[in-house]
């Protein structure tokens, strides 16, 4: 039977996302907040000035194009993926740090963050399988590459990008308003 994933690997790419947010969190002690600040302007500056569509858009595609790109690229031994993860996390967990806890944070994440982090942990858990299954042919087990190749896509056509679709949507059009009512 063909898999594009299983659920250890779900669980994986969530246990290294988690350990990642806890270590860029820590990491952020020791970074300078105004470096950060500046980075993360200068990467959303462009977005800022964007019609609400365009937004949209340009928030979809990134997260799909990248989502795709790690799904596919487990095939190289699964590195990719778990990398990607990784350096969402940390990024998240130094975010978290500089900005503290607050209503803020919560309001710029949260409407969109609850759809597309699962979305994108999952393509990233099949680039995950992908990458066990290479290692498993490697050692001449059995692993059709290219009938889970075909079943990962299925399932990220079918799955994973309608659901970065609305997240992009959320994003674009309904987080603004809530970061707007909590900052008063």
């Amino acid at each position: 039977m063909i898999k594009a994933f299983s659920w250890k690997d779900i669980v994986l790419a969530a246990a290294i996302f988690i350990l990642a947010i806890a270590t860029g969190y820590q990491m952020a002690q020791f970074i300078d907040p105004s470096t950060v600040r500046r980075e993360l302007g200068d990467i959303t500056s462009g977005l800022r000035n964007l019609p609400t569509f365009a937004l949209f858009i340009v928030l979809f595609l990134n997260n799909a194009i990248k989502a795709f790109f790690v799904l596919l690229m487990g095939l190289g031994l699964g590195f990719v993926p778990v990398f990607f993860t990784l350096i969402n996390g940390v990024l998240i967990g130094v975010v978290i740090h500089l900005a503290g806890p607050s209503a803020a944070l919560l309001a710029g994440i949260l409407p969109h963050g609850v759809i597309e982090i699962p979305a994108v942990l999952f393509a990233a858990a099949m680039g995950m399988h992908l990458g066990a299954g290479i290692w498993c042919k490697a050692r001449g087990k059995d692993f059709n590459v290219p009938a889970q190749v075909t079943a990962a896509v299925r399932i990220y056509l079918r799955f994973v990008a309608p659901a970065l679709l609305v997240a992009a949507f959320i994003e674009a059009y309904i987080t603004p308003s809530v970061m707007r009512l909590v900052a008063g």
